[in-house]
């Protein structure tokens, strides 16, 4: 029959479940490979999950923390286009996005010097930028909300934000990607990075 994969986290002293997380899709291959680093600064281990699948390529998801009642979730996805550089811009996630904390949102691999938009969406898009004279880019965060910076002379950018401590943002998502001022790349003028999908947790 169907079934989705899952992982479980135990307690290594009294093998107690302390949470359990289960795959988005049917037949999926959630947990398929499994890491356990400190990714955020916060001095607690997280855990990195990965999903093989499909003509995507795969997800990597991100749990911050042992697999407790709402944590923050982070979902890389998509595929970046080529920059006028070569260089194939992608999206990072510094710090935890959960209520009364800071995180980021950063741009690694782009072009020096050059404006860059950050784009946030709360449903993700799959737009075909090759429409709009972009072959090979998509639009994943078709944006309610954009802010524009200048990436540093080594290509990178990032923003912070607060996030607010109020309960009732718990399990809210945004869809979030950067775009880059690139008009020798395309006739549109702009290069697309990976894409995330951030889901808010608790503190």
């Amino acid at each position: 029959g169907s079934a989705r994969g899952y992982v479980r986290t135990l307690n290594g002293l009294t093998g107690a479940q302390l949470g359990i997380r289960f795959g988005a899709k049917v037949n999926g291959r959630f947990g398929q490979s499994l890491s356990g680093f400190e990714a955020n600064g916060d001095a607690r281990a997280d855990l990195l999950v990965g999903e093989m699948g499909g003509s995507s390529g795969g997800v990597a998801w991100l749990f911050d923390g042992p697999l407790a009642a709402n944590p923050a979730q982070v979902e890389f996805y998509g595929r970046a286009c080529l920059t006028s550089k070569k260089t194939l811009p992608h999206m990072a996630i510094g710090g935890r996005p959960s209520i009364g904390l800071t995180f980021s949102s950063k741009l690694y691999a782009g072009l020096p010097s050059t404006p860059a938009l950050l784009l946030f969406a709360v449903t993700r898009s799959n737009f075909d930028l090759g429409l709009l004279g972009a072959p090979g880019c998509t639009l994943y965060a078709l944006p309610i909300l954009s802010l524009i910076t200048t990436t540093g002379s080594d290509g990178r950018a990032a923003i912070s934000f607060r996030v607010p401590r109020q309960p009732q943002l718990i399990g809210g998502e945004l869809q979030t990607q950067w775009m880059l001022f690139d008009p020798a790349a395309n006739r549109f003028g702009f290069v697309g990075s990976t894409a995330a999908r951030i889901k808010l947790g608790r503190q």
